[in-house]
């Protein structure tokens, strides 16, 4: 566990230590990303050390303030979104998010009275999910079954995922 960051191994603890930086949240909060419309997916090819280190644009921060600061920013981020777009959704939680008090704690404030708990409450522990998932996608394409949805993936149709290939 010790390659883990400071914020995975403690829960939050690291972040809370420190205080949201309201300019730096404002920056982040800006990212053009965040006003697409849904369905949209990202990680870290958009939130990264490089996309970070633009918006911090070498102005000196106490590093617990700016993991204060990402904290709050994925809390309102996600927060932001589903009430826009799924207000009074149920939000469960999977990843190392779903591990992090702090980030739980943020998200539940930001979205009452809406549910938000972990993955886990459903039976699915949060650290399985996508692997559950392309499970899920590699049974329906052996079955010949499709597993999308166009509305989802922007294809014309529902389609089936992935292919099945034998060798002699």
């Amino acid at each position: 566990m010790a390659h883990l960051p400071p914020s995975r191994r403690l829960g939050g603890a690291w972040a809370a230590t420190g205080k949201v930086d309201e300019a730096l949240l404002r920056e982040l909060l800006d990212e053009p990303y965040l006003r697409l419309p849904p369905p949209k997916s990202t990680g870290r090819e958009l939130f990264n050390l490089p996309w970070l280190q633009n918006k911090l644009r070498l102005l000196s921060r106490q590093p617990r303030d700016v993991q204060a600061t990402l904290q709050q920013f994925t809390a309102r981020s996600l927060a932001e979104a589903v009430h826009r777009h799924a207000p009074g959704a149920a939000v469960y939680v999977c990843g190392g998010g779903a591990r992090n008090a702090g980030l739980m704690k943020a998200i539940a404030a930001l979205m009452s009275p809406n549910r938000v708990a972990s993955t886990e409450m459903l039976g699915l522990d949060p650290d399985y999910v996508e692997a559950v998932a392309f499970a899920w996608f590699a049974k329906r394409t052996l079955d010949g079954l499709t597993s999308s949805a166009g509305s989802v993936t922007g294809a014309k149709g529902a389609r089936i995922l992935g292919g099945v290939y034998r060798y002699a």
